[in-house]
């Protein structure tokens, strides 16, 4: 059973921030909410204003994906982006598990380029215990499926999905550190 501590569960649900501290290195190291996925702990609504007593946007259900789409609650609200742009009590989210998919954006290509000096594997399913399907080398191009998905395993790395040149998963990189592609030039 969770106990509600107050503010304390808010940062919990809403993920690291950065708190009474003006160091531009901690500030720097802090994870950006925005774009991030989260999922509703129950039944909830979806407001026009950051107020649950303005208009309803719509309703979600236990399980319901949104996007976080701004760095921190106010009044315990938070502006997401999709499935429609709106606020939700921070109280009725939790963080996503499992395939996450990415609201496309029409000005970002689908097309990566690896990095990686070693190449890539390409995995039938997110992780590295996947079978290699086939692979992929250093400065070589890959499509990403649209739209496109994502998803973080246990080990700190982020996979994405691609199409081309052969439909599986890569390893993106770790979630903190360096990347395996780019978008291409």
């Amino acid at each position: 059973m969770t106990k509600n501590y107050g503010w304390g569960v808010l940062l919990l649900s809403l993920g690291a921030m950065v708190i009474g501290t003006s160091s531009p290195a901690s500030a720097a190291d802090a994870v950006k909410l925005t774009g991030q996925c989260r999922a509703a702990k129950q039944s909830t609504g979806l407001y026009r204003d950051r107020d649950s007593s303005s208009m309803l946007v719509t309703s979600l259900k236990l399980g319901d994906k949104v996007m976080l789409a701004e760095e921190m609650a106010t009044n315990n609200m938070i502006l997401v982006s999709t499935p429609s742009k709106g606020f939700v009590q921070t109280v009725n989210l939790k963080m996503c598990s499992g395939v996450v998919p990415v609201p496309p954006n029409p000005n970002v290509s689908s097309c990566r380029l690896v990095t990686q000096p070693m190449g890539l594997a390409i995995r039938k399913g997110p992780g590295g215990s996947n079978e290699a399907v086939s692979g992929v080398a250093q400065n070589e191009k890959i499509t990403l499926v649209t739209p496109p998905e994502s998803k973080n395993t246990d080990d700190g790395r982020t996979w994405i999905k691609i199409s081309k040149p052969a439909e599986g998963w890569v390893s993106e990189g770790f979630v903190n550190a360096g990347k395996n592609v780019a978008p291409c030039p």
